[in-house]
């Protein structure tokens, strides 16, 4: 979820898949009880929507969808993402997936690679701490390579990414998003993450951006 606080001038980001059981949080989906992560795939965005709203009281007002492919096409397209891969993960990876990652600080990685290496769960005694750590490092990458392209980059990094999303938006709005994002800096939001310790130890995650 991304909640936009303009009095404060801050932006929120949480992942409410993290919490209670493993595979997202028992909810009631549709009448059912099941597992949030199961609400997609049991009606579409729309049973996703309103599964959130109803077990967790948040009201949401549109939503984006992005698949693997696109999530490759754009970090192809940037040139890669930087980050550091640790050899354990790297060895992890190549049993997993069959995909080979270099290993290091600030190596680069592929579409493909970057996907690979944010998917990468079960070789750490933490779980999901370290494996949303690979994520934000990804994610900081892409962040960074946003911020240093040019509007003829950014314009075709659009291109890339508009044929695979499916949103609520408008072509108008998601322009209009574009621009407030440039505009108004949030690629300079400082990154925190907030973890909480629950009964199920499970862990909830917060990213909050702010000024």
């Amino acid at each position: 979820l991304r909640k936009e606080d303009p009095m404060n001038g801050g932006i929120a980001y949480v992942d409410v898949t993290g919490i209670g059981t493993a595979g997202g949080s028992a909810v009631t989906v549709a009448g059912l009880y099941s597992k949030l992560n199961a609400a997609y795939s049991m009606g579409g965005p729309e049973t996703l929507i309103k599964t959130i709203e109803n077990n967790y009281k948040i009201d949401i007002d549109n939503y984006v969808i992005v698949n693997f492919e696109s999530f490759k096409s754009i970090i192809d397209a940037m040139g890669g993402v930087t980050v550091d891969v640790q050899q354990y993960e790297a060895d992890y990876n190549y049993k997993k997936f069959k995909i080979e990652l270099p290993v290091g600080e600030g190596v680069t990685l592929n579409g493909e690679q970057a996907l690979c290496f944010c998917r990468i769960r079960g070789c750490d005694s933490d779980g999901d701490v370290s494996r949303t750590r690979r994520q934000r490092q990804v994610i900081d990458s892409i962040i960074s390579r946003v911020k240093q392209a040019s509007i003829s980059d950014l314009n075709k990094y659009i291109d890339i990414l508009l044929p695979y999303v499916e949103t609520g938006y408008s072509e108008g709005q998601i322009l209009s998003l574009g621009i407030k994002a440039v505009t108004g800096g949030w690629a300079n939001y400082e990154r925190k993450q907030l973890c909480y310790n629950i009964s199920t130890c499970s862990i909830y995650f917060k990213w909050v951006f702010s000024r």
